[in-house]
């Protein structure tokens, strides 16, 4: 009996040494699964971290852009306001004028064809 029993120890040694071996090989598996998987999420999650630093940068370089090309409308649109003024005044004072010699050219007009 009792080589018996030595033969039956030493099978179930075999047994679980084999299990182990089986045991550590999975972990290591899963192991080096678990890193990669971890990479990918640096890797991505520093890229996205790049990209949105690359967005706000260009978002604030937008900003400046816009801020930029509104105090330069503003001042073109404040010299063409000026012009029109101008304009304005002088079409004033000439139009009113040639009615003015309208006016009395027709009276005239009038006056020597009765």
């Amino acid at each position: 009996m009792s080589k018996k029993l030595e033969a039956q120890a030493q099978d179930a040694l075999k047994v679980i040494a084999e299990a182990a071996n089986q045991a550590t090989k999975v972990i290591a598996v899963a192991a080096a699964a678990a890193v990669d998987a971890v990479k990918v999420n640096n890797m991505s999650s520093s890229g996205d971290h790049d990209l949105l630093i690359k967005v706000e940068t260009k978002l604030d370089s937008l900003k400046e852009d816009i801020r930029v090309l509104n105090d330069g409308t503003s001042k073109t649109i404040s010299d063409h306001e000026s012009r029109i003024r101008l304009i304005e005044g002088r079409i004033f004072t000439w139009g009113g004028g040639l009615l003015a010699l309208q006016f009395v050219v027709g009276i005239v007009l009038w006056y020597f064809n009765k």
